[in-house]
């Protein structure tokens, strides 16, 4: 019975600072679940629409800059649609002196090349629909501070060149449901970073920068 005893107090012992812990955590996220959620993800602000696995061919790069004629309209059945991942374009803004490479995924990973991550849900250039592109505040996108109405941004691919002119910026809320509409029929170039440019440290704010398409070949699909 003794032995039965110092079992079971062994058991409880062991046992007990993990059933605490787990309490603790679990009063912790009903208590402050809401207010803590919106700091888990700095980057992924939206959500893709459009889930997509990851592939083995994630982080190839097709970019091979343009070797085109300056086509108006080209067939989709010609150029290479980026997997998820996949490294398709170079963006610069001239004004600032950003150049950055764009990468097909806009997850912590992608970002840690070094370079700018677009929205996989969304559409790459010339598909006549918005182009979602996030970068770190410390990072490519830092330079978006120095930008201003009328500038041009540049995205180049292996299959045209492409330039949109910023129509507007503006510093929104991570929740903001007015900060992007994925489902415009129109090509849109968004950009976005955390905001202030100086934080190092979670925000609920963002720095958006809004450009419309004004040049580059139409994607027929």
């Amino acid at each position: 019975m003794k032995k039965q005893y110092h079992v079971l107090k062994t058991v409880a012992m062991l046992t007990a600072p993990l059933f605490l812990s787990i309490t603790v955590v679990f009063g912790f996220y009903l208590c402050f679940g809401k207010t803590v959620s919106p700091y888990l993800s700095v980057i992924n602000l939206f959500l893709s629409y459009e889930e997509q696995e990851n592939t083995e061919q994630d982080f190839d790069n097709i970019f091979e800059g343009y070797t085109g004629e300056g086509a108006d309209v080209i067939d989709g059945n010609d150029i290479q649609f980026p997997t998820r991942g996949a490294l398709y374009a170079k963006l610069a803004i001239d004004s600032c002196s950003l150049e950055a490479d764009v990468y097909f995924d806009d997850s912590d990973e992608a970002l840690s090349r070094g370079g700018v991550g677009q929205n996989y849900g969304t559409k790459i250039p010339g598909y006549g629909r918005p182009i979602l592109i996030c970068g770190h505040n410390n990072g490519k996108f830092n330079a978006l501070q120095h930008v201003k109405i009328g500038d041009i941004v540049t995205m180049t691919t292996n299959y045209g060149v492409y330039e949109y002119q910023i129509r507007e910026t503006a510093i929104k809320d991570m929740d903001d449901p007015t900060a992007i509409d994925l489902y415009q029929e129109k090509e849109e170039l968004i950009l976005y970073t955390c905001y202030p440019f100086t934080t190092l440290r979670l925000t609920r704010y963002r720095f958006f920068v809004y450009a419309d398409k004004i040049s580059g070949p139409e994607v027929l699909h």
